[in-house]
């Protein structure tokens, strides 16, 4: 495999694993202003806010894991970079139940919005 091969695979994977703890930290930055400025909601909603924010956290941990597995375990070692990381799966997994949780909480504020409003 050719380094520039190598620079075409593990460059977007790095990019996008600072681009996913970016992101994290702006959940983290929401997170805490929700509950400083929504104290008296429901726990129920406090509870959603904070499991969504540990999906994110096992998200982001899955993420870096793998991009340190490609580029600090693995360095030059080229037929190793052939796969992906196992990690990469478990990213795929908490994604899925991150948009899951979002949807469902959307559709249920908005059943709960309209019902109330008739």
């Amino acid at each position: 495999m050719a380094t520039s091969n190598l620079n075409v695979l593990v460059g977007p994977i790095e990019v996008g694993g600072f681009v996913t703890c970016m992101f994290f930290g702006c959940a983290v930055v929401q997170a805490h202003v929700y509950y400083e400025n929504h104290q008296e909601d429901h726990w129920a909603v406090k509870a959603l806010v904070i499991s969504e924010l540990i999906l994110q956290l096992g998200q982001v941990l899955s993420v870096c894991a793998a991009v340190y597995l490609m580029t600090v375990t693995e360095y030059g070692l080229a037929p190793t970079l052939v796969g992906i990381p196992d990690a990469f799966d478990v990213s795929l997994i908490f994604s899925s139940l991150i948009g899951f949780g979002a949807q469902v909480c959307h559709q249920g504020f908005d059943f709960m919005r309209y019902s109330h409003s008739s």
